[in-house]
C-alpha cells in the first residue's frame, strides 16, 4: 500500500467510476482466489515483487522478472 501505486490506483478508479480496494501482498494465495472469483474486468495495480507473482499464479505461466531500475510500465492481460 505505497503512496505511488494508491495514486495510480486512485485517478484510474475514479475516472472508470470504480471501486477502489487495498489486498494484502503478504497473502497472494487468498487474494488470488478473490479474483478467481470475481466477473468482468478487474484492474490490479501492483509492484514488481507481487505483480509477477499474481500473474504466474493466475496464468500458470512463468514470467521474466521485472527489472527494477528501469522498468515502471509493464502491462499484464490475464
Amino acid at each position: 500500500d505505497y503512496n505511488r501505486t494508491r495514486e495510480t490506483a486512485t485517478a484510474v478508479s475514479q475516472d472508470q467510476q470504480l471501486n477502489l480496494s487495498i489486498y494484502d501482498p503478504r497473502d497472494m494465495a487468498v487474494f488470488t482466489q478473490q479474483l478467481l472469483t470475481q466477473q468482468g474486468n478487474i484492474l490490479v495495480v501492483g509492484h514488481s515483487n507481487t505483480s509477477t507473482d499474481l500473474v504466474e499464479r493466475l496464468s500458470a505461466e512463468k514470467q521474466r522478472p521485472i527489472d527494477d531500475a528501469s522498468e515502471f510500465d509493464r502491462l499484464y492481460i490475464v
